[in-house]
């Protein structure tokens, strides 16, 4: 887990966690959504809360 974070994109990671958690959960089959807290998300990432953010802002503007 170390080599991912030390060697891809913030976006990759952002992208990787949140298929991680919703794989993870019991919800994955439903259309339900994942309450996770920002701060802790960006822990799980391994990145700043900032950085975080901007990057779930590109992911929606891309949603389309």
């Amino acid at each position: 887990m170390l080599l991912e974070v030390a060697y891809q994109s913030v976006r990759k990671r952002v992208a990787a966690v949140l298929i991680k958690l919703n794989n993870q959960s019991d919800l994955a089959d439903k259309d339900e959504s994942i309450t996770v807290a920002r701060k802790d998300l960006s822990g799980l990432v391994g990145t700043t809360t900032e950085s975080l953010n901007r990057t779930i802002v590109d992911f929606k503007n891309v949603k389309g």
